[in-house]
């Protein structure tokens, strides 16, 4: 084989590896996908976006969610030609798709890498199964990556990504803000050689407007209406014990996020389970984020993205909300992303004084690098194993129930409203009367009406007043959407209080991943 060809075999053997990698996902994930029963935090997305008149109205409903408008602008288009939110996952798992073709075809691991990478915890489940915002970040951070490389003569196209990226959700909007500085930080350290880049201030100038323009116009849609109640505060006092309860399930989750062995597994951390572990863990992560961050060192643009992001996401886990491992995955997503974009540069001698820090040499990190992705991908089939044989959320079961027995046209009454909310979604215009909001709707609204009502609206003897209330004021039965069964003790307070009417019990439904998305249904019947 001549130097010529070997080359041209090489870019051959990745284009194939690339689809045979993606093939094996999608064949995976579609499996996977009619599989998994939606909870309420997808479901929420597709209502918002069902439920929403107009655009207008669907950004002022999104404002209480805390997160920007571009995964539920994709959505809506969806919710007018289809009728079941199944659609969605078939967007989301394009998108995961996409993602990984991406990291198959153009990142520069190794190909026994990429195949760890693919399928691992949260690319492979997390952010593919399970359908939310957060793949939509990670496609648009890989197609940043991928463009880095070009970013002198391709500059809008990372300024366009950047912007669309900031607009995901609010991690998005950190790795956005890192990302930008990133590429200002490498035109100070580069500019002694932009001629060789045809460089043009005006163009660059102009791409950096358009990612400003991003980053503001997600920080203005993340501003929460006045009476939005849902995590309004900020937490800006240091308390190293909070910091400690922060940091370590956050660390630990994102690069260990092999769950408990059980049917309860989704938002579990093996590595956490007990103290001694949890220490043991979270010493062997920092040693190898210390190692992996040394190894950057003569590479420093891309020390600064795994830098800034890691902190920059730390920061809001700590002040704003401590988060769960899905969050927690962008901490490794960042990774995955400095890798990426110090392949664009060369090895730079670094300060006398940085030498002394000890590192280890690129083969052992690189052996390092393949144990935590190994460690990823016995997570992320356990995840799968398990989404795939037990139920996870238990609201289309319900749902179903309630079409077959032609109970979707009654009042149905939604005891916790994020719990029914749930089911709520997978009917179709149907709405649930939700006691502690004292309204109608499917979504759940995050308001000050909302709140004022209080916890006592939700427990089950306040629920079932109000659908006592309303079955005596009404012509229709009235259906309970309830997420435990009612105690004995009710039975009297209908009777005394409600003669002639009678409470049944129609199902129940347990047994699933998302504990809290069991229910029982009852019918108040005359």
């Amino acid at each position: 084989m001549t130097s010529a060809q070997a080359p041209l075999v090489k870019q051959r053997d990745n284009v194939l590896h690339s689809f045979l990698l993606t093939s094996v996902f999608v064949v995976c994930g579609a499996l996977l996908i009619t599989h998994h029963e939606m909870w309420r935090d997808e479901l929420e997305a597709w209502m918002l976006a069902r439920d929403s008149v107009n655009i207008l109205d669907l950004f002022a409903n999104v404002k209480y969610q805390g997160h920007p408008g571009l995964w539920y602008l994709l959505v809506m288009p969806l919710t007018r030609i289809f009728s079941t939110p199944v659609s969605m996952q078939y967007l989301h798992l394009a998108i995961s798709t996409l993602s990984i073709y991406i990291l198959a075809r153009y990142s520069p691991f190794t190909c026994f890498q990429k195949t760890l990478l693919v399928f691992n915890y949260f690319l492979f489940y997390e952010y593919s199964v399970i359908s939310r915002m957060y793949a939509l970040a990670v496609l648009l951070i890989f197609i940043v990556c991928t463009f880095y490389q070009r970013r002198y003569d391709r500059p809008f196209t990372i300024a366009i990504s950047l912007f669309l990226l900031s607009h995901t959700d609010v991690f998005g909007l950190i790795a956005s803000i890192v990302l930008c500085a990133a590429l200002v930080l490498d035109w100070f350290l580069e500019h002694s050689r932009r001629y060789e880049f045809k460089f043009s201030l005006q163009t660059y100038g102009g791409a950096l407007l358009v990612i400003l323009i991003g980053v503001i116009t997600a920080v203005v849609q993340l501003q929460p209406p006045e009476d939005s109640h849902y995590l309004s505060g900020w937490r800006f006092s240091l308390d190293s014990r909070e910091i400690a309860h922060v940091v370590y399930p956050a660390l630990i989750g994102a690069y260990l996020p092999v769950p408990k062995f059980e049917v309860h597994f989704w938002g579990t951390e093996l590595f956490a389970s007990n103290r001694v572990v949890r220490h043991i863990s979270f010493i062997g992560v920092m040693i190898f984020i210390y190692l992996f961050l040394r190894s950057l060192f003569n590479r420093p643009i891309a020390a600064v993205v795994f830098l800034g992001c890691s902190v920059g996401f730390l920061s809001f886990f700590y002040t704003k909300h401590p988060g769960h491992i899905r969050h927690h995955g962008f901490l490794f997503i960042s990774l995955i992303a400095s890798v990426w974009i110090a392949a664009s540069y060369k090895k730079i001698r670094i300060p006398t004084f940085l030498e002394r820090f000890p590192r280890v040499s690129d083969a052992n990190m690189g052996r390092l690098l393949n144990v935590v992705l190994s460690v990823h991908v016995v997570a992320g089939l356990c995840a799968a194993y398990f989404d795939y044989r037990y139920v996870f959320s238990n609201a289309m079961n319900v749902a179903e129930f309630i079409r077959k027995n032609d109970l979707q046209d009654e009042l149905i009454v939604g005891h916790r409203d994020y719990q029914a909310s749930a089911v709520a979604g997978y009917l179709q215009s149907t709405k649930f009367y939700y006691p502690i909001g004292r309204r109608f709707g499917s979504f759940v609204r995050l308001d000050e009406k909302r709140w004022l009502e209080g916890e006592e609206a939700m427990e089950p003897n306040a629920v079932l007043e109000a659908a006592l209330s309303l079955s005596a004021n009404g012509s229709r039965q009235v259906v309970l959407v309830l997420d435990q069964p009612l105690i004995a003790e009710f039975q009297p307070l209908i009777a005394e209080s409600h003669s002639g009417r009678s409470i049944k019990k129609l199902a129940e439904f347990t047994g699933a991943i998302v504990s809290d998305e069991n229910y029982s249904i009852y019918e108040i019947v005359k």
